[in-house]
C-alpha cells in the first residue's frame, strides 16, 4: 500500500504484512 516503504522499509509488502499480522 501507499506509504509502506516510508513506515516499514523496501521489505516486501506481503512478507511484512505476515510479520505484523
Amino acid at each position: 500500500p501507499e506509504g509502506w516503504t516510508v513506515v516499514h522499509g523496501p521489505a516486501p509488502y506481503e512478507e511484512c504484512t505476515a510479520a505484523v499480522a
